[in-house]
């Protein structure tokens, strides 16, 4: 998961004021320490940094992978501009996404991770 994100994060046209979903329909499992959470968000410093308003939502349907992405959304805390969301079907995530686009003024540019 640490290396899809770092991809993510620096590829060239990696645009940081886009809404993102995590798509983890086809995770079993996830072996992620707490550390590990931790290590993933550190690479979103520089980004939480520019301030800039966003949605995550993560898709989640099985109770193991809910239960990792609930941990990270929960020590990502409330101290960073990104609202993260944790959904167990898909529609409902992009409905998410949707209304927080339209809230905020702004045209479809939903990223996949």
């Amino acid at each position: 998961m640490g290396d899809a994100y770092a991809e993510l994060l620096s590829a060239p046209d990696y645009d940081a004021t886009a809404d993102d979903l995590v798509d983890l329909r086809g995770v079993t499992h996830l072996g992620v320490t707490p550390e590990g959470l931790r290590g993933i968000m550190s690479m979103f410093t520089p980004i939480d940094e520019l301030g800039i308003a966003t949605r995550l939502a993560i898709v989640a349907p099985t109770d193991a992978v809910y239960g990792v992405s609930r941990m990270y959304e929960l020590l990502r805390g409330d101290g960073v501009p990104e609202e993260i969301r944790v959904f167990r079907d898909l529609n409902a995530a992009l409905q998410w996404l949707a209304e927080g686009r339209e809230a905020r003024g702004v045209a479809s540019r939903t990223s996949a991770a």
